[in-house]
This record gives C-alpha cells, sequence and structure tokens, in this order.
C-alpha cells in the first residue's frame, strides 16, 4: 500500500496498541521491500517508527518546504510534531497546523483527519476533538483506526462538563430550598462556588424584581429565599458577602415601598444590561446598568457597586476607557474588603483599562491580582479567563514559553468547564503569539476552531473571521482561503453594535493592508492609516507599535524613508515608554527584546541614508540594556548614548565590532581611537544564518578540514572585509546580536590561515554602551577566590548525570595559585553557602553541571548540593548584586548558550553580567572534564600572574592550540570558552 494512502501511523503513539504499532512496522517494511530505492519520505518515517522523532521532524519539515508537498507528507509531518512535542503546546499547535495543511490538499485523506483529531485532544479541546474525530468517522468507518476513533470518542463525551453538572443542581436547588435543606445548599455553593454567585447576584435577583414587579409574591419570595440561603452558604464558606448583603438590602426594605420597588427595577435592570453586554448590545447594555445603578443605589442595595463594574467594562467597548479606568478607581476606594469577587473583577477592568493604553506592568499585575483572588474564591472559570489574558501579556513581554505552559491548563479548565467564551479567550490569546510570530498557519488552525464556538463573543467571533482570512492567504491554505476572505470581509455585518462593528471594520483594514501591501504598498498605508486613527479614537492603544512598524516598512517599499524613519521612531518612542512602566527587570528586558525589530529596522534606514553614527546608537539601544539600567550615572547626560565620547575614550591597541544584520546585507562597523569605519557586504541575513549553522555543525563532527572551511566563510563576512581597520590593533571587543550568539569568535580565520585568537584578545560584550560603562572599572590586582567544584546531587532526583571528581580535582588544582578566598567541594557546595560568597569575593570559580532549558532561559541553572534539587538559576542570579564579581568562570557544560526567546537573560552567562560581574567565561557546548581542566588552570594562572582576563583565556587557548596532546589541539577542546565582558 502506497505511504500516501495508508492508514494513519502511530505517532499518535503513546496512546496506541502495540498490535498496532506492530501492524505499522509491518506496512513499513512490505513497502521499503516493493520501493525500488530508498526516499526521504521513507526515511522520515522510518525514524519515526524507530522512535527518532526529532530526525523525523527534520525530514519532513525539509520535505514540506516544498511547494509541491504532498497531503500525505504534511499529515506524516503532523505525525512528527505530535511525538516530538513532549508536552510542549507550542509545537502541538504546529502539528495542528500541519494536519489543516493536510486538509486543505485532500478533504478526505483519513489519516491527516484522525492525525488533527489525536492532536486535539493532546490539547484538551475536547468538544473539538469530538467533532474530528466524528469527521474522521465519516471517511473510515471500517479500519482498525475507526475502531480507535470510536473509543477515544466515547471516552471524550464520557465525562460530564462543569456547566452540565451545575444545571443538574439548579433543577434540585427548588427543592432544597422548600425544604430548607442547608446541607445541601452548602455543598452546591461549595462546589460550584462562581456559578453559586453569579446566579445568586443576576439570574435569581433579576427574576426576583421581575416576578416583583409583576406582583407574584409567591414566585418572588421563592427566588428570594434561593438567593438567601446561597448568600449565606457563600459567605460562611469563601467569606464572599456582597450576595448575602444584597438580600439583606431587600428584607430591610419590605416596610418601605419606594425602596422595595427600587431595588426590584434595580435588580430586573441589572440582569437585562447583563444579558445585552454579553450579546455585545453595548448602547442597550449601558442604559440598562445604569438604570440598574440608580435604583440599586436608590435602594441601598451593595449591587449598585457591581452594576458600576459592569458599566466600566460596556465603557471600554463603547471606546470609553478612560471612563471605564475613573469607575475601576472609584470602585477600589468603595468596595469594602469582604466584597472579594467584586474587588476582583475590578482589578479585571483596571488592568484591562491599562492594557489599552499600552501599560503592561499595570496591565499584568491587575491580571495578576484578580487570578489570585478568583483562585481563593474557587472561581475557576473566571480564574481561567484571568489566565488567558495573562498569557497573552506574557507574550507581549516576549515570554512565549510561560504563556504556552499556562494556556495548557486554560485549555483543559475551560473544556472541562463546558465554558465557550473562556475557551474562545484562550484560543484567542494563542492566535496573536502565532501572528506576532508569523506562524500564519497555526494562527489559521486556532482561528478556526475559534469560528466554530457558537455561544462566544459576537465581536471575538466577528474578529476571528477576519483574521482567519489574511492567515489562510499568508499560510499558503490554497482551498480555504478564497472562502475565509470572503467571510473576512462580510463579519462586519454580524455586528449590531456601531462601535463594535468600528472595531471589526478596522482590524478588517489592518488585515486588508497585510494582503495588499506587496503588490499595492500606496493602498496600504491609507488603510493603515485610517486604522491608526481609528484605534486612537476608539481607545485601543495596545497594537500603535507594531502597525507603525508596519506602516513604515510600506514607506520604505515607495521609497518614503523619512516618512518611514519618522513612523518607526514613533513606535520606538512608544516602546520606550511602556518599557519604563515595566517593574520587573527580566520582564523589561524580555519585552525590549520582543520589541527590538523596530530598533533595527531604524537602524537600517539610517545606515542607508549614510548617517552612520545614529544607525550604530539606535542598533546600540535594544541591546543589553538591562545592565545599563543597574549602572549608576553621574548625571542624565551620561545616559545618552555618544559614539564621540566611545571613540575618544577607546584606547590606540584596541577595536570595537559591532554588526548591523539586515535582510539585505551585512554591515561591519569597526570603531577605533581614530573614529568609525564602515563596511557592507551583500551578504541577507538568511544566508549569514546558515553560514553560522554550518560552522556550529562543522565544530560539532570534529573535522579540521570542514571546520576550516566553514570558519573561513563566516569570516569573509565577518572579519576580513574590516581588516585595514585591524592594523596594529592586538584587541577585539565584539558585540553581541542574537544572530551571533553561538560563533566562538576565537576560532574565526584570518587571511593568512592563522585563527583569529593567534592574533587577537578577544571579548564579546552586551552592547557598546556597557563596554564604554564597565571597561574602566578594575582593580589592579586580582583579589580572593570562590572556588566550587562537584557539589554532590540529589541522587533522586538527578540519578542520570555522574558525579565530577574532574571538576573537584581541577578546584584543587585551581585553589593554590591564590592567596586567600573560600573553597567548597561535594556536600558544603550548597546554595545556602555559595549565594551570599558569591558576592563577597572577587573571583569566583564554579565547575558544576548545568542544565541549560531552551524554551524558558530563566529556568536554565547551575546544579548545587541538597536535597530536593538545589540549583540557581538565570532567573536568580539575575536578580543579584555581583557588582564586586570581577571574574567568574563557569565551567559546566553550555553555559553560554542563549535559550529560545526574547531579551538579553537567556543563559547563564547574561545572568551573571546582568547581576553586575564584569567578566563571565562560559562555555558554546558541552566540555569534557579533562578539557575544561586544562583550559581553567591555565586561564586562572595567567590571571595570577597580571593578564587581564582576556589575555589570559588567550594564551590559555594558544597553550591548548599549541599542545602535544592531540585532543586539546582540537577545534572544539581548545575554542568551547568565550569571554563575555570588557575583557579588564
Amino acid at each position: 500500500m502506497p505511504w500516501s494512502a495508508r492508514p494513519p501511523h502511530t505517532t499518535r503513539s503513546s496512546q496506541t496498541s502495540e498490535t498496532n504499532l506492530e501492524t505499522l512496522r509491518l506496512r513499513l517494511l512490505a513497502s521499503e521491500v516493493a520501493a525500488s530505492s530508498e526516499s526521504e519520505d521513507r526515511k522520515a518515517i522510518a525514524a519515526l517508527l524507530a522512535g527518532n522523532t526529532a530526525s523525523a521532524r527534520r525530514r519532513l519539515q525539509d520535505l514540506t518546504a516544498s511547494d509541491n508537498a504532498t497531503a500525505a507528507l504534511w499529515s506524516d509531518l503532523a505525525a512528527a510534531l505530535y511525538a516530538d512535542a513532549k508536552n510542549n503546546m507550542s509545537v502541538f499547535c504546529s502539528a495542528l497546523a500541519a494536519a489543516d495543511r493536510a486538509i486543505d490538499i485532500d478533504t478526505k485523506l483519513p489519516e491527516a483527519r484522525f492525525n488533527r483529531a489525536v492532536i486535539l485532544e493532546a490539547l484538551s479541546l475536547r468538544d473539538a476533538a469530538a467533532k474530528a474525530y466524528g469527521d474522521y468517522l465519516k471517511i473510515d468507518s471500517l479500519s482498525v483506526w475507526a475502531a480507535e476513533a470510536r473509543e477515544r470518542l466515547n471516552h471524550l463525551n464520557a465525562p460530564r462538563t462543569r456547566r452540565e453538572l451545575w444545571g443538574d443542581v439548579q433543577t434540585a436547588i427548588d427543592k432544597a430550598v422548600a425544604e430548607e435543606d442547608e446541607q445541601f445548599i452548602a455543598k452546591a455553593a461549595g462546589d460550584f462556588p462562581q456559578e453559586a454567585r453569579t446566579w445568586g447576584e443576576t439570574e435569581y435577583l433579576g427574576e426576583w424584581g421581575q416576578r416583583t414587579l409583576a406582583d407574584d409574591k409567591d414566585g418572588a419570595a421563592s427566588l428570594l429565599k434561593r438567593s438567601r440561603m446561597m448568600g449565606v452558604a457563600l459567605e460562611r464558606i469563601t467569606g464572599e458577602a456582597l450576595l448575602a448583603e444584597s438580600v439583606a438590602s431587600i428584607d430591610r426594605a419590605q416596610t418601605d415601598r419606594v425602596r422595595w420597588n427600587s431595588l426590584a427595577t434595580g435588580h430586573a435592570a441589572y440582569r437585562k444590561g447583563r444579558k445585552l453586554l454579553a450579546q455585545r448590545h453595548v448602547d442597550g447594555a449601558l442604559a440598562e446598568l445604569r438604570k440598574a445603578q440608580q435604583h440599586l443605589q436608590r435602594g441601598g442595595s451593595p449591587m449598585a457597586l457591581l452594576a458600576a463594574r459592569y458599566i466600566g467594562s460596556a465603557s471600554i467597548d463603547a471606546g470609553k476607557p478612560a471612563a471605564a479606568m475613573s469607575i475601576a478607581n472609584e470602585l477600589v476606594v468603595k468596595t469594602p474588603r469582604r466584597y472579594h469577587a467584586l474587588r476582583a473583577l475590578t482589578e479585571s477592568l483596571r488592568g484591562a483599562c491599562a492594557g489599552l493604553d499600552g501599560l503592561i506592568d499595570q496591565n499584568l499585575l491587575a491580571y495578576q491580582h484578580a487570578n489570585d483572588e478568583f483562585l481563593r474564591l474557587g472561581e475557576q472559570r473566571n480564574a481561567t479567563e484571568m489566565q488567558a489574558r495573562i498569557a497573552a501579556l506574557l507574550t507581549m513581554l516576549g515570554r512565549e514559553a510561560d504563556a504556552w505552559a499556562l494556556r495548557r491548563t486554560s485549555f483543559a479548565a475551560a473544556s472541562e468547564a463546558g465554558d465557550a467564551r473562556n475557551l474562545e479567550l484562550t484560543l484567542y490569546s494563542a492566535v496573536f503569539d502565532s501572528l506576532r510570530d508569523g506562524r500564519w498557519d497555526v494562527a489559521h488552525s486556532l482561528l478556526a476552531l475559534v469560528t466554530e464556538i457558537e455561544t462566544g463573543n459576537p465581536r471575538m467571533h466577528a474578529e476571528a473571521l477576519v483574521w482567519r482570512g489574511v492567515a489562510a492567504k499568508r499560510a499558503g491554505l490554497k482551498r480555504t482561503a478564497a472562502s475565509a476572505l470572503e467571510e473576512a470581509r462580510r463579519a462586519p455585518s454580524l455586528i449590531s453594535d456601531p462601535g463594535l462593528r468600528e472595531d471589526v471594520t478596522n482590524e478588517l483594514r489592518l488585515v486588508e493592508a497585510l494582503l495588499v501591501r506587496d503588490q499595492e504598498p500606496h493602498r496600504s498605508i491609507d488603510l493603515l492609516t485610517e486604522y491608526l486613527a481609528s484605534a486612537r479614537r476608539r481607545g485601543r492603544m495596545t497594537l500603535l507599535p507594531q502597525v507603525l512598524a508596519e506602516r513604515a516598512r510600506d514607506f520604505r517599499a515607495v521609497k518614503n524613508l523619512g516618512r518611514a524613519e519618522a513612523d518607526l521612531q514613533d513606535a520606538i518612542d512608544l516602546i520606550e515608554s511602556r518599557r519604563q512602566a515595566i517593574t520587573r527587570d527580566d520582564l523589561r528586558d524580555s519585552f525590549l527584546g520582543k520589541s527590538s525589530a523596530a530598533y533595527v529596522a531604524l537602524s537600517d534606514i539610517l545606515d542607508q541614508r549614510d548617517e552612520t553614527a545614529r544607525a550604530i546608537a539606535v542598533a546600540d539601544r535594544r541591546r543589553a540594556r538591562i545592565i545599563l539600567d543597574r549602572i549608576p550615572r553621574a548625571s542624565e547626560e551620561s545616559l545618552a548614548f555618544s559614539l564621540d565620547r566611545v571613540v575618544k575614550t577607546l584606547e590606540p591597541h584596541k577595536v570595537i565590532l559591532t554588526y548591523g544584520i539586515f535582510e539585505d546585507r551585512l554591515v561591519i562597523y569597526a570603531i577605533t581611537d581614530r573614529g568609525v569605519n564602515r563596511f557592507s557586504l551583500e551578504v541577507p541575513a538568511s544566508r549569514f544564518k546558515h553560514l553560522s549553522e554550518d560552522f556550529a555543525s562543522a565544530i560539532q563532527r570534529g573535522g579540521l578540514n570542514e571546520a576550516r572551511a566553514a570558519a573561513r566563510e563566516l569570516s569573509s563576512c565577518l572579519i576580513i572585509p574590516a581588516l585595514s581597520a585591524l592594523t596594529n590593533v592586538h584587541s577585539l571587543v565584539i558585540v553581541n546580536d542574537p544572530e551571533l550568539e553561538d560563533i566562538p569568535f576565537s576560532a574565526l580565520l584570518q587571511e593568512n590561515g592563522q585563527w583569529l585568537v593567534e592574533t587577537f584578545t578577544i571579548s564579546v560584550v552586551p552592547s557598546i554602551e556597557t563596554y564604554a560603562a564597565t571597561a574602566a572599572r578594575h582593580p589592579q590586582q586580582i583579589g580572593d577566590l570562590l572556588a566550587v567544584g562537584n557539589p554532590h546531587l540529589d541522587a533522586d532526583r538527578f540519578s542520570s548525570l555522574p558525579s565530577l571528581p574532574g571538576a573537584e580535582a581541577e578546584v584543587e588544582q585551581i585553589w593554590p595559585l591564590y592567596d586567600s578566598g573560600t573553597k567548597l567541594l561535594g556536600n558544603d557546595a550548597s546554595k545556602e553557602r555559595i549565594v551570599p560568597l558569591l558576592q563577597r569575593h572577587e573571583v569566583a570559580h564554579l565547575a558544576t553541571h548545568a542544565v541549560t532549558d531552551p524554551e524558558a532561559p530563566q529556568r536554565s541553572r547551575l546544579l548545587l548540593a541538597g536535597r530536593d534539587g538545589v540549583s540557581l538559576s538565570t532567573g536568580e542570579i539575575a536578580m543579584m548584586n555581583l557588582s564586586n564579581l570581577r571574574v567568574v568562570v563557569l565551567a559546566g557544560c553550555r553555559t553560554a548558550v542563549a535559550a529560545e526567546g526574547y531579551g538579553d537573560l537567556r543563559s547563564l552567562a547574561a545572568g551573571f553580567l546582568a547581576a553586575g560581574a564584569q567578566n563571565v567565561v562560559a562555555s558554546l557546548w558541552d566540555i569534557d572534564d579533562d578539557v575544561a581542566r586544562e583550559l581553567s588552570v591555565a586561564f586562572h594562572r595567567g590571571l595570577r600572574e597580571g593578564r587581564s582576563p582576556a589575555a589570559a583565556l588567550r594564551d590559555a587557548q594558544l597553550q591548548m592550540l599549541r599542545s602535544n596532546d592531540p585532543r586539546f589541539r582540537q577545534l572544539r577542546a581548545w575554542a568551547a570558552l568565550q569571554l563575555y565582558g570588557a575583557g579588564t
């Protein structure tokens, strides 16, 4: 049977029977026997079945890069991504997108349908997975996989959602109230605290109001009793008092007909207003909620405060965020602490208002406070909504790994609750992760799920239709794109409220701009201009920096560099303003990293206009700001970047090399004590990235000739063009950049074939400004040493990690070189002892296991002695004050390797620099015990002999390079360490 037509293979595998796995192996063997030669797709499937999911994934990604990739290949890629996801939500979403691509090519391909269902199940999207299994069974009802699909479908349909369970409870509440069964009511309130509160406040009291006004005394009395018992139970269980006190205000008004009727009118209007708001009939909702507030205030009910809160929500939809914030601030003052849910709801309103203004930090803090309170109250649905919103903010802050981890919980919670609106919100926040990263296929798949939700937010549904159109087009989904775009253009007509219709229309303008920009840049500019005007008018400022940057790109396309520069400068000003409002250092760092494209684009324009000094200044402004934030400055003037000041203070024998890596070219700026030399090469960024990857791969494979050839190509871009500026120079200071992070500069080649380290001392600095601020900040003599070696790890947590006797021997060799300090080995190398000592010593040598987290850099860590997996993470290190630490050697594996993500704090070395350490020696790859010992001992000997840290590392590398031991002469050995910092 041809592979393109075979039943779906078991990379749905973790839940597939051994029989099915064996069947697939036999199918594979049969296919191979029938084939005349092995093809790449067959190799990929073989790798998949052998458990080498990463290899299968890489092969299939290469195969599907072709425009002629078949539906079967895309389905296989979906399976490979699923198998390789390791619970990573983002990868699961990529798998979903691959399955959808297969279905776009061939709507009846059974394996693609099955894979899609399994992936949706892994994403905890229960209803969507059930529907997908149903779609699969319409195509294949007889195979072995059909039986598994039915089994999975039955499993998905078996548990009932919280919404369904609450429906059962509601039918029993009437009987419990009639029998005054307080125990049942208490259990209902304890099991369903959010449902009990919201139904009591809105439905029960609202219907009480309606029945009271209709003179249905018995029905009204029953509803009031129901609310009373529910309010009493909630107050006793969670301390939430608003419902109980609202009922008490009605009880007090029984002898006052005016107040009684006013309260009935107020509660009925509140219920109606909430329903209209949910349907996004904003004007009608505002009218009813204001009416409710007035009548409830007149009747002395605390529900007037809750009505005010939802007037705030409606004001946001009406394009009046300032009015909403005013309401929220007033509620903060007026709301008693015992109204816990209202206080949390007010925090969520404050967060939403701050977000519309672009005040990300205030937004995040407000949502986190609301989330914490909702969780304490047991209001899981409200907490899930906050977590979805927090995840979206974490994405804006450049913390995608944290956002996706949070969404995994949110997806599961929303599905379990049966809460369509929360699920819609969670999916929608994930959509904009994908859109911001240009993952159009993933965005389309998630948007398709949003549009399938029938009972969600009408405005969100319409916006999802709009964005799905552009996502389908940009993702190349040929079958889907035409119909999706047609639906997108009809979407505004689905919204009845004029203000919200304008918001959706404005989203459509943005989408149309993205679609037409390549063919009609002038029209794109007009559409983006209209978008910006409407967004400002409606108080929706969140996307302004991104849209300004998009319009700048269009201005560049029509050769209007002046307007492009102005837009980018405006975008950067907004970014800087928002950055300054973020209180947490690590979030400021990742936010700037996420926003750095605007700085690169402006630097590119300035370079094209020969404004070299400004181009360098703008590019440098996005780098290492977390370090600059912590360096004391003598005056405001010293905060400003001054290239002239750098040039004047630079030593004659030293050159700073900084790079502009632009879309169409590579620019080298060589800064000397005589000025700046600029060298430009027609090397596009994509080509440069491949050269860097080829060099890294060649080093790891160990072949010297292959590595030299790769080094020569990379040097022809980074070093050789600037040789005229390197005459009589013996010290190179390289300014780091995300595209340069994995390059061992000592192992680049000169024109004469010598390694760069054979002529120059080399240090890598986070930015020009940090170098200028720290280069002169060092004592004449190296001080005392903190030496840490071979911490005894928790054997239960780290059973796979061997002891490091070589690290212990390394410390024993280094220790005698110093006159004073502290030596910590084995069990003594604990976090409690190391942390305070790091802040007192001038030199630290840390020879221990290092664990890098490729997706969450804050969790990369040094492993230390003690129970329960004691470690010192990048995030913890960055928060310390290590300004006294002149040199730290991180003698573990991959301590300089930057994780995926944004900002500077993406490696252990960066964590120490952010904490104030002046020089960090760290490793670019895994390093053998004996190699680490040889390099480290030689480095410390050079320090103690009076060499600068940069010179000491160079001498150690040359000693290895010229060693009689062939192991030390290997490029992979002597080039493993790199110095980060001023080098002095």
